[in-house]
């Protein structure tokens, strides 16, 4: 069964064996250096050591530790999923194909590719003709010229 886009963030993994599961979970899994930072903040902290006591202390650095520890397999009410990002990568370590579960909206164009329908005022014209002519005079235009 193949793996399903289900929205442009996630991929569903649908039919996936205990085994592939247990590989994903282990290749998905990664250290927040951002927790590991506050762990290391922690560790030095002498005002926290003094404050609580040192068993309080340990107790928050591990609690730091385990929290760094982190996966990117979630699971919800619908199944197991991962950021669609990682799509190639699950497939290639489960042997599973990724299609499309939804779709896409049709490519228009920009906004900016429209013209404006609004007319400028003609002193906007001149003001316009003026600093083309002043440009390719050779006259550097400097600043204070408006907005």
């Amino acid at each position: 069964m193949p793996l399903v886009l289900t929205e442009p963030t996630k991929l569903r993994l649908v039919g996936l064996s205990e085994n592939d599961l247990q590989t994903l979970k282990m290749s998905l899994v990664y250290t927040d250096q951002k927790v590991m930072y506050e762990a290391n903040k922690l560790k030095h902290s002498r005002w926290f050591l003094e404050k609580y006591g040192a068993e309080a202390w340990k107790e928050a650095i591990a609690a730091k530790h385990a929290e760094a520890k982190k996966c990117l397999l979630f699971e919800d009410r619908q199944g197991y999923w991962v950021p669609s990002g990682l799509a190639q990568k699950v497939a290639r370590l489960t042997n599973q194909s990724v299609e499309m579960g939804f779709q896409r909206p049709e490519y228009g164009s920009l906004g900016w590719e429209n013209k404006p329908d609004k007319v400028p005022f003609p002193f906007q014209d001149e003001a316009f003709e003026r600093l083309l002519e002043a440009n390719h005079a050779g006259v550097e235009i400097g600043t204070g010229l408006g907005k």
